[in-house]
């Protein structure tokens, strides 16, 4: 579970941090000036989606394993009428910007309850899984925040500094699984 998720979560943020950076820069040169300017808010609101549900397919599989796949199916038909109400309140308020935003939050809301479901009935890696929670919420402000305006300049030191980073932890990881320092708890060390 926690090499998974380090996996996922190196493997997710590198391309989404580009995105987030790089959205509007990247629908213009692909289409138009004009379609960039509405729809890259959409496309940043769908990129920090997609990173929450990446890893929130982590405790999906884990419950699914442990033989119990009734708990994803009805918490899902339970989050059905939220969902509902939640989308068609900012699809009215906030087009398709709204759209994008409400499933985002869907699945923010999704992911914490299956890490809550995980850490119920599989108990025995609870500490990995609440790390790789709190990595996760970390990971998706960091690319909230990436968001916010800046200059081109910032943008590439950001984006460098971001596959610089992701690639160090990755290093690291394989350095320490070759010299077989790996941890000897369920779940290992995230």
């Amino acid at each position: 579970f926690s090499t998974a998720s380090r996996v996922m979560l190196l493997g997710m943020l590198v391309p989404l941090a580009g995105i987030m950076l790089f959205a509007h820069e990247g629908l213009k040169l692909w289409l138009d000036p004009a379609f960039a300017q509405a729809s890259s808010p959409v496309l940043r609101w769908l990129a920090v989606g997609v990173l929450i549900n990446s890893l929130a397919l982590l405790p999906y599989a884990l419950l699914q394993g442990k033989g119990r796949p009734d708990l994803t199916g009805k918490l899902h038909l339970l989050e059905l009428p939220f969902y509902a109400l939640i989308i068609w309140v900012f699809i009215r308020r906030y087009g398709v910007v709204g759209a994008a935003a409400s499933w985002s939050l869907r699945v923010a809301i999704d992911a914490v309850a299956l890490y809550v479901l995980g850490m119920v009935y599989v108990p025995e890696i609870r500490r990995v899984q609440l790390k790789t929670v709190m990595l996760t919420a970390a990971a998706a402000l960091f690319l909230a925040a990436l968001a916010l305006p800046q200059g081109p300049w910032l943008k590439a030191v950001i984006a460098l500094g971001t596959a610089v980073g992701a690639g160090g932890w990755m290093l690291r990881d394989v350095m320490v699984q070759f010299r077989g320092g790996g941890s000897r708890e369920p779940g290992g060390v995230i």
